[in-house]
Order: C-alpha cells, then structure tokens, then sequence
C-alpha cells in the first residue's frame, strides 16, 4: 500500500464557521489528520467526514467527532477513522472542521493533512 499527501495547510477557524478543506475525487482510502496542540478552555472543535453513496448523490456526514479544551499532551494530534472512496468525482469524500466555541483565546492554527492510501 502507497500512502501519499492528498492535502496539507493550516487553518486560523473562524468561531461559528465550518471549513471546508480540499475532498477527495480520486479512489482510494483518506484519513485525516489534524493537530489540536493551538486548543484552549472553552473551545469546541467538531470534524466531519462527508461521503457520497453514489455517483450523482449528495455527499453527507459518515464520521463526526468533538473535542472540547486543552488537550491532553499525549493525544493531540486527532487521526479520522479510514474512509473509502470508490467514485472519481469532485467532492465524492469530503473533510470540514468547525470552531462551535472559542474560549479567551480561541484555537487559531490548526495544522492538518489528507493522506490517501491506495
């Protein structure tokens, strides 16, 4: 198996807002990956993980998950479960994190990454 960078930047979240990173329109299998080091009390982060069934369908939420505050040293960086894709249409997989709450200084440069294994 090959594992390659699908995508790869740094997001300054607006609270309030979901991200929408770059999706998938290549087969294979994603995960993704996102630093949560930036975290402070009173932040909410959700990721999402979006999937279109078939071709011409709308993608819609596979995979979501929040963390809330600091996080703890050793579990910072937070890995997707693997999502397959077996259509090579844009947006047939896609990725979003959104800030719901922001504490006094809400999270600001979250690092992520998009690997796909084929």
């Amino acid at each position: 198996m090959t594992v390659s960078l699908w995508a790869a930047s740094n997001l300054d979240p607006a609270i309030g807002t979901e991200h929408f990173l770059p999706g998938a329109s290549a087969i294979g299998v994603y995960t993704f990956h996102f630093d949560t080091a930036s975290m402070v009390a009173g932040d909410y982060l959700e990721a999402r993980l979006y999937q279109a069934v078939l071709t011409g369908c709308t993608p819609k939420v596979a995979y979501l998950d929040a963390w809330q505050g600091v996080q703890a040293t050793d579990d910072q960086v937070k890995i997707s479960v693997p999502i397959s894709n077996d259509l090579a249409e844009a947006s047939a997989v896609r990725f979003s994190l959104t800030l719901r709450l922001g504490g006094a200084s809400p999270a600001s440069q979250i690092p992520w990454k998009i690997l796909r294994h084929s």
